[in-house]
C-alpha cells in the first residue's frame, strides 16, 4: 500500500527564491548583490530589506516570481519517482491571490499529484510524510517530517537530506521496513 506524502512546492520543487531575488534587484535595489545562498533564514525580508510589504511584492510580481520560476535541478524526476511509490498530496502556502500562478506552474511542468491543498497550516492535511523546507511546518507535523536542505534551514536537527535521491531511498526503505 502506498504511503501518503505531503509535498511542499516552494523551496522543494520550485525555485521561487531566485526569481524573487531577480525582481528585488530589478525593481527595488539594482545594486544589491544578494544570491540564493545568501538567504540564511526563511524570512526573505532579512536579505531583501528594501521590501517593506511582502504581500504586495508577491501579488504585484507573482506572475513572474511564481509563474516563471524554474524547478530545482532533478525536482521533476524526483516527483515522478515519488509518484511511483507514494500518493502525493501537494500542500503549499501561497500568498492569497497568487494561487493561480502555482496551479499554472504545476500544470506547465506536469507535476503528478493525488490532491492539492493551499494551506498556511499544513497540519490540517494528514499524511505519513511531509517533505518541506520550512522547519516550523516540519516541527508540528504528526507524521514523519522530512527536510530538504536549503541555506535557510541549516540548523534543523530532524530528518534532513541534501538530495532528492536520498529522500526517495529513505521513503522506499521506510516502506519496506514497515
Amino acid at each position: 500500500m502506498k504511503k501518503d506524502v505531503l509535498l511542499d512546492v516552494d523551496g522543494i520543487i520550485r525555485d521561487m527564491v531566485t526569481t524573487s531575488i531577480q525582481i528585488y534587484k530589478e525593481f527595488y535595489n539594482v545594486r544589491d548583490r544578494t544570491k540564493y545562498n545568501d538567504i540564511k533564514v526563511y524570512d526573505m525580508s532579512v536579505a531583501m530589506p528594501g521590501i517593506t510589504d511582502f504581500y504586495k511584492f508577491f501579488t504585484e510580481h507573482g506572475s513572474y516570481i511564481f509563474g516563471e520560476a524554474k524547478p530545482y535541478k532533478g525536482a521533476i524526476e524526483f516527483v515522478k519517482q515519488l509518484d511511483e511509490i507514494a500518493n502525493i498530496h501537494i500542500v503549499t502556502n501561497q500568498v492569497k491571490g497568487t494561487e493561480k500562478h502555482t496551479l499554472r506552474w504545476i500544470e506547465q511542468w506536469k507535476i503528478p499529484y493525488n490532491s492539492l491543498h493551499f494551506a498556511k497550516n499544513k497540519n490540517i492535511v494528514k499524511g505519513d510524510y511531509l517533505i518541506d523546507d520550512y522547519t516550523n511546518n516540519l516541527e508540528g507535523f504528526s507524521g514523519t517530517p522530512v527536510c530538504l536542505t536549503r541555506p535557510w534551514n541549516s540548523d534543523y536537527e530532524g530528518v534532513k537530506f541534501d538530495t532528492f535521491s536520498e529522500i526517495i531511498k529513505y521513503i522506499r526503505d521506510q516502506h519496506v521496513s514497515r
